[in-house]
């Protein structure tokens, strides 16, 4: 299998993808600016997998990026059933699954605009 190497311009793209990320305004939230941003770069250090807020070491960039998440309290899902809200979808999956006993969790889970928790 040949596996493609990514070029030097390729990895500084998805490193400024990563570290430099623009959310819709929270929907629950009063703010002057219709924008706001968020510097991943200044919560983790993305070469070295580590949270500056914690020193936890992570195996892969998405799983640091999950994390951070909880640090800043930002949620895109929800569930309808309760006032849960997460980052990731599997996390509401799950929640559905385990706390309300629903076999089909996707019907119960509500993508929303990224806010804060």
């Amino acid at each position: 299998m040949k596996v493609h190497k990514k070029t030097k311009e390729e990895t500084d793209v998805l490193k400024a993808e990563i570290t430099t990320t623009t959310f819709a305004k929270p929907v629950n939230k009063k703010s002057d600016n219709d924008n706001f941003s968020v510097m991943w770069g200044s919560y983790a250090d993305f070469q070295k997998l580590i949270c500056l807020c914690c020193s936890k070491n992570f195996s892969t960039p998405a799983n640091l990026r999950r994390h951070v998440a909880q640090h800043l309290g930002l949620s895109r899902f929800r569930c309808r059933l309760c006032d849960f809200k997460t980052f990731n979808n599997s996390d509401c999956q799950h929640h559905v699954k385990r706390i309300h006993g629903v076999q089909e969790p996707q019907k119960f889970i509500v993508k929303s605009n990224m806010e804060m928790c």
